[in-house]
């Protein structure tokens, strides 16, 4: 037998038999959607996103809108994008990514702010749960339903988020930050409630300044000696004993 001819029987016969075999999954309803996994979940709960997906577990993988599943999900305030793929014989997988939170904005109800400063209205104490809070502000909505910040906010919200990437565990060890409208942005500590004034120009090298000043004091086991510390001079701190 020649080459083209074995490579035409071959193929044939893979062929046939994925026919076959597809005729015996659609016989026995193996491919009827019985199974869907998500991942990425954090503050959001599977229950939540099952609500929004609503797969369709009377219908095959491959009648599934998955588009649909996809900007169902991505209503949800705090899920900032999704993706849906179908795997067989019968499953869906859900990877979620969840907005990048960054502290609880007060207000007539709470609301929790993102690392973009998007805010959201939010009652899932869960999200809020080891965020700081920024206080001496409080988010508004305007007239369109939209929760808005304003610029100094959205200032104590970059501090926020430029301790965070540098330093988890200072970041995780902030309780509040507090917009004083004459010393500025005052951050105050979870372990000792020591106030560290920072002003309000400069903040990103200032945040540096502070971090090396946490670790050097925290080392020493000189940080419950001061009942503040201002690192609003270029330089220089100020420590108040």
């Amino acid at each position: 037998m020649s080459t083209p001819i074995k490579i035409i029987s071959a193929t044939l016969f893979v062929v046939a038999l994925l026919t076959a075999a597809m005729f015996w999954f659609r016989t026995y309803n193996m491919f009827v959607l019985n199974r869907v996994v998500v991942r990425g979940l954090d503050a959001v709960s599977r229950d939540e996103v099952l609500a929004l997906a609503r797969p369709d577990f009377s219908k095959e993988i491959f009648q599934q809108d998955i588009g649909s599943i996809r900007r169902r999900i991505e209503t949800h305030p705090l899920i900032e994008h999704a993706s849906v793929h179908r795997f067989l014989p019968s499953g869906l997988f859900i990877q979620v990514k969840e907005r990048d939170l960054v502290a609880v904005i007060p207000g007539e109800r709470l609301s929790v702010a993102d690392k973009d400063g998007t805010i959201i209205r939010q009652e899932n104490f869960y999200a809020m749960y080891d965020l700081p809070i920024i206080t001496g502000t409080v988010a508004k909505m305007n007239s369109s339903g939209i929760i808005t910040a304003d610029d100094a906010t959205l200032k104590g919200i970059r501090l926020l988020y430029a301790i965070r990437e540098v330093d988890r565990d200072i970041y995780h060890d902030i309780s509040e930050l507090h917009i004083d409208s004459k010393a500025g942005y005052i951050v105050y500590l979870r372990s000792r409630m020591v106030p560290i004034i920072f002003g309000t120009g400069d903040l990103a090298i200032k945040a540096s300044n502070f971090i090396v000043l946490y670790h050097y004091l925290k080392q020493h086991e000189q940080l419950a000696s001061f009942k503040a510390l201002d690192v609003r001079f270029h330089g220089q701190v100020v420590g108040k004993l």
